[in-house]
């Protein structure tokens, strides 16, 4: 198939060399930029139009531990292909208007030269560096975007690794007759998940990894400069969606296979449970419920995001940074009365613009459930509301913390270091089908209740939670949409949204940027009504 690049060079003579070397018949038509100072060829393998078929699956079942497929559905439908596109002032007018508002008169500045924008725009090789960062410590691809390492891990051992031949393994499992067939592959498949990391891989496999990972650019991380500011906002940029991990995994689409769509991983999980939580990060699904333990690693990636930045705040500001606050206490139309003063000020002086809270809606939901699972998990339970209440208190205890930034930045840190405690903990227990029946029954509660649902971008994410879990538990989600769609978006990219922007630019082919939704989300935001929005869902829970 045609795919939306060409670009070769030493990367690919070496993994071309790799492949030749083991006789894996891999259909060559791209390359994927990526490794330090050239390319990789991820795509030789991961193109696959047919993968059961390949010589590269029917030798090691390759297709039955990854899709290999994945570059057709990123390069054709994942608008994270995009990335750099987007932020290209000749391919995007809201990038050439962002351009001339932060030039600040600079003739010389460049959106596509500003390390703010290309630590999430572009393949970041140095996404630790302290230092005044330079071009060359980034990957520009207009047809890639953050192309295949910015997530995997940009590091050239990997992934020479990963298909060494010289280090082969075997392995028994059942076959679809339950009978034993002895397995072939490349010993890096079962190898740990620190022997992975040292090598340079991150393990997405794990849901906290892979949810710090798309919260680092979707939500921010100071520590790899990844930070939007206010400045940035009203220059034009998105304003970022809350962040739900599950409801963003199936929107992207996906281009990985779930465990349960992928057979070595089932059967791995039931000859040896123990290893495949420690290898995979996977349970047997009568144990425990995946989108259920993702959606809460989503939460609270979502939360330890935001407090990050918090805690990045400098003492010596004049105050922190107008986009750490929730944009619509400022933002909106004036109404009277308002739903703003009948959700009430939680304890905060009125007119004082409160934290996100998003931030914390679906986290409070998820941690207060968790409390229910064992001793360990209720006793962090039992300490969130306080943690939470210090942090807001302060945020708030004058006009956008004027002054106030050390105490604000104290409290985050001790709530970011609650967080990395919790997912210590929450990895030790099961999330059953039950227990995800339980939280979905939790986020509807929190759904209904007014301190909640009078904030439009909490009950879009919440909302966004109770339709993934609800699918995840094989529920009617199409009563969802029918009945709240029309209020506020169900999903961060619905079909009917899709199909609007189709039906306005029938010319439009491959993936949709996030821009493109904005325009129909900000009109339901302005026209959201609360209590119509309880009224819909309270029948829906009918």
């Amino acid at each position: 198939m045609a795919t939306r690049t060409t670009r070769g060079g030493l990367g690919l003579r070496l993994a071309m060399a790799v492949l030749a070397g083991s006789a894996i018949a891999c259909n060559a038509s791209a390359q994927v930029p990526g490794t330090i100072g050239d390319n990789t060829n991820c795509i030789v393998c991961h193109e696959q139009q047919n993968p059961a078929e390949s010589l590269f699956a029917k030798r090691y079942q390759s297709h039955e531990f990854v899709r290999l497929s994945e570059a057709q559905i990123w390069t054709n439908s994942d608008p994270h292909s995009l990335a750099y596109k987007v932020i290209v002032p000749e391919k995007n007018d809201v990038a050439k208007k962002m351009q001339m508002l932060l030039s600040n008169g600079d003739p010389n500045y460049r959106v596509t030269e500003d390390v703010r924008c290309l630590t999430c725009h572009a393949t970041d090789l140095s996404p630790n560096s302290k230092q005044e960062r330079k071009l060359t410590e980034f990957i520009r691809e207009e047809f890639l975007g953050i192309s295949c390492n910015a997530c995997h891990g940009v590091n050239e051992k990997w992934q020479t690794d990963h298909v060494k031949t010289s280090e082969m393994t075997k392995l028994t499992l059942p076959d679809a007759n339950g009978k034993d067939q002895e397995l072939t592959f490349f010993k890096w498949r079962t190898m740990t998940p620190a022997y992975k990391s040292e090598a340079g891989m991150k393990n997405l496999r794990d849901p906290h990894v892979k949810a710090d990972l798309c919260a680092s650019c979707h939500v921010g991380n100071p520590a790899e400069n990844k930070v939007i500011t206010h400045d940035m906002y009203a220059a034009g940029h998105p304003p970022l969606p809350p962040l739900e991990l599950v409801t963003f995994m199936n929107g992207e689409p996906r281009h990985w296979g779930y465990p349960s769509e992928l057979k070595f991983l089932q059967d791995y999980s039931k000859a040896d449970p123990a290893k495949a939580w420690e290898i995979f990060r996977f349970k047997p699904a009568d144990k425990d419920n995946y989108l259920a333990r993702h959606m809460v690693a989503g939460a609270m990636a979502s939360l330890k995001a935001e407090m990050s930045l918090l805690a990045a705040a400098k003492p010596d500001a004049a105050g922190l940074d107008y986009a750490r606050f929730d944009c619509y206490s400022c933002h909106h139309d004036l109404k009277y009365p308002s739903a703003l003063q009948e959700r009430g000020y939680e304890g905060r002086v009125p007119g004082r613009p409160p934290l996100k809270a998003w931030v914390a809606a679906l986290p409070g939901t998820v941690v207060a459930h968790a409390g229910t699972i064992n001793a360990d998990l209720k006793k962090l339970s039992d300490q969130f509301p306080d943690a939470w209440k210090a942090v807001s208190s302060a945020s708030t205890s004058s006009p956008f913390a004027f002054g106030k930034e050390a105490d604000v930045a104290a409290k985050a840190k001790d709530l970011v270091g609650w967080t990395e405690n919790f997912n210590k903990a929450v990895g030790e227990a099961n999330y059953s089908d039950s227990a995800a029946d339980q939280l979905l029954t939790a986020i509807g509660e929190t759904l209904m209740a007014p301190q909640w649902y009078g904030d439009t971008e909490a009950t879009m994410h919440l909302t966004w939670a109770y339709r993934s879990l609800s699918a995840a538990r094989k529920k009617d989600v199409a009563k969802i949409e029918q009945a709240l769609g029309g209020i506020l978006p169900t999903e961060v990219r619905s079909k009917s949204a899709i199909d609007a922007i189709v039906k306005a630019n029938p010319e439009w082919k491959g993936p949709i940027p996030a821009g493109k939704f904005l325009p129909a989300r900000q009109k339901q935001f302005a026209n959201f009504d609360p209590k119509e929005f309880a009224i819909q869902f309270g029948k829906l829970k009918e």
